[in-house]
């Protein structure tokens, strides 16, 4: 690529991108239009697919404007859909190398996954298009990501790598929450629960930075729901982790962030769903021990104080500016009701359950 060629597709995608992170409801409209002009998307996917190592800004840019772009739900659909995008992005996030410098070239990579994460938000195509490698081919795309399994398994390795770790987990939990009810996915899925251990590691290491934090407990939420019987307490043995430290560490969590978090809006709610999946893993004894825990640790009180303190800060998925653009689906108040209910009757439950002995005649009997 001739370098005045270069300089003036890097200036171009300057322009896109400037248009694009505009705030407010004049972001939201300009956001919308230079989406709906048809070469926009597959002149960005030119970029993604043509420009040599030597202009990885190129691609890091280009990855910044569908960002940017997908924050609005119809562009989000319409990027996905032009063919190649998505495995385009998975091959730049998950085949390292490939800039003038390791630094330039993990921006890139972390710019591809931010752009993944957001594909993936609320929208089960996009997630099926991820889980499918991008659903077509593309001359930079490897074996390693053109499959279901093998995509899972990318990201659950991804998760160690200290460059695009956190948004591994982004795009992981997007995945498992915006998929979909379809079984056809649920065994593949399941494959994300490998990296438990690591995820429920970070959690409860007392260093997290507000962000990684963020990120840990909403894709630990997200494995937890998808584990079966006796599951967790081995992940949480390989993690060298126990209920209590773990409740511990989410009432601290929940106490330290007594109000919503600028940095990290999603915290406290991560941290609910994180306890809501808790006291609804299977069997009925790790329920009962988690929500024992939870009621010694205070979590009640840490809850009712949450639910306190809400604030629209926490409503939504992302922002533009100061304004929300993508609604939760499910108020951190409702949520916050469900782990109240859930410690309430699993506790309750177990005070009521009959306790059996066994008598010299070796017969059970209710006690």
């Amino acid at each position: 690529m001739a370098a005045a060629r270069a300089k003036a597709v890097q200036r171009s995608l300057q322009v896109i991108k400037m248009l694009a992170e505009t705030t407010g409801s004049t972001g939201k409209q300009l956001r919308r239009e230079v989406a709906e002009i048809v070469f926009t998307v597959s002149n960005i996917r030119a970029v993604l697919r043509h420009a040599p190592a030597a202009h990885v800004g190129l691609r890091r840019l280009g990855a910044e404007v569908l960002t940017r772009l997908a924050m609005d739900a119809d562009a989000r659909e319409r990027i996905g859909g032009t063919g190649g995008v998505v495995a385009l992005l998975l091959d730049m996030f998950l085949r390292p190398g490939g800039g003038s410098s390791d630094e330039d070239a993990d921006a890139a990579r972390v710019e591809a996954g931010e752009a993944l994460a957001m594909l993936a938000l609320e929208s089960p195509r996009n997630c099926e298009r991820i889980l499918r490698g991008g659903g077509g081919s593309s001359s930079l795309a490897t074996t390693s990501t053109t499959t279901t399994t093998t995509t899972v398994d990318s990201l659950v390795d991804a998760l160690g790598d200290a460059a695009i770790g956190v948004e591994a987990g982004r795009i992981l939990t997007n995945l498992c929450a915006y998929t979909g009810g379809s079984s056809e996915w649920f065994p593949q899925l399941r494959r994300a629960t490998r990296g438990a251990a690591t995820v429920l590691r970070d959690v409860a290491a007392t260093v997290n930075e507000s962000k990684p934090l963020e990120v840990s407990l909403g894709l630990a939420a997200q494995l937890v729901r998808l584990m079966g019987p006796h599951e967790l307490a081995h992940h949480l043995v390989s993690a060298g982790v126990t209920e209590a430290d773990l409740v511990s560490r989410l009432v601290s969590v929940l106490a330290t962030y007594a109000c919503p978090s600028i940095k990290a809006p999603r915290i406290r709610r991560f941290t609910v769903e994180l306890v809501v999946a808790l006291l609804r893993t299977p069997p009925a004894r790790e329920r009962w021990l988690i929500a024992e825990a939870m009621a010694a640790a205070g979590m009640g009180a840490e809850l009712r104080r949450v639910a306190e303190t809400t604030s629209e800060l926490e409503c939504f998925h992302v922002f533009s500016g100061s304004a929300g653009v993508s609604r939760h689906a499910v108020g951190l108040a409702a949520l916050v009701d469900t782990a109240l209910e859930l410690m309430g009757t699993t506790v309750a439950g177990a005070d009521r359950a009959p306790r059996v002995s066994v008598t010299t005649t070796d017969k059970c009997a209710c006690v």
